[in-house]
């Protein structure tokens, strides 16, 4: 494959194509646009979320959670999940705002919750730990890690994949959240993973990205340059996310 690099002034540079689907990940106070309005955090530091009309710039409601929010919002049909810093995992309704459920996890909530499978995976940073629940509120599972889940999960063929402070890597079922493989990186994972092609990519704290088999968790790839996000797309060319650079990668020319 060919690499070229691109300099950029800081790494907040995130693209998510459908060409990615379906995996989620988030950036603390990210703004989520669905059907002409976009759902954002209100101040740095916010404990609510505002429904803004794109087409009006309108508020069309708000909805006060109490603790700080720093995760985005996932939607399925008219439900937005969200977390905050009370350990809750929030179903609001995307039309009118209204609270339809509200489930405790056993921490803060940093990450982006992922709704796939008919399920919500969600993480919690100082609860060290994964929790999964039924559209509906109801806890499914969860699964415990040794350190901080910043790592928003992501989806794939029946499987979750998230990262742990403690290094690892983890991939566990979605059905009933038993771990089906996990990879110790050395470092800290902080960053959500994105699987492409049947490849899970993740960044670690020692500046590296990795791409495993998404199934049996085999080393396929190591790139000398990483944080957070470790990689996104357009359908042709390949992203690597490094700390302060991105790297497009495509086919190399036979």
């Amino acid at each position: 494959m060919n690499i070229k690099m691109i300099e950029t002034t800081n790494a907040v540079c995130a693209f998510l194509p459908r060409s990615l689907a379906p995996v989620a990940f988030g950036y603390q106070g990210s703004a989520l646009p669905i059907g002409g309005a976009a759902l954002e955090p209100v101040g740095f530091r916010a404990s609510k979320r505002t429904w803004t009309d794109l087409r009006t710039h309108r508020i069309r409601w708000v909805y006060r959670s109490g603790a700080k929010i720093t995760s985005s919002a996932a939607r399925v049909g008219n439900t937005v999940y969200i977390g905050n810093y009370s350990g809750r995992l929030l179903a609001l309704s995307a039309t009118t705002g209204r609270l339809r459920f509200s489930a405790s996890v056993n921490g803060r909530i940093y990450g982006t919750p992922a709704v796939a499978a008919g399920s919500v995976f969600v993480p919690s940073s100082d609860g060290n730990s994964l929790t999964a629940f039924s559209l509906s509120g109801a806890r499914l599972w969860m699964i415990h890690t040794s350190g901080y889940v910043y790592s928003s999960p992501a989806v794939w063929a029946g499987r979750v994949y998230f990262g742990s402070y403690n290094g690892a890597l983890y991939c566990v079922s979605a059905r009933n959240g038993r771990v089906l493989w996990s990879y110790s990186s050395g470092r800290a994972i902080s960053g959500s993973p994105v699987v492409v092609d049947g490849v899970v990519y993740f960044s670690n704290f020692y500046h590296r990205i990795y791409g495993l088999d998404a199934r049996s968790g085999r080393s396929l790839f190591r790139f000398p340059d990483g944080d957070y996000v470790p990689i996104s797309g357009n359908g042709r060319l390949l992203l690597l996310h490094g700390y302060s650079r991105l790297y497009a990668v495509e086919p190399r020319c036979r």
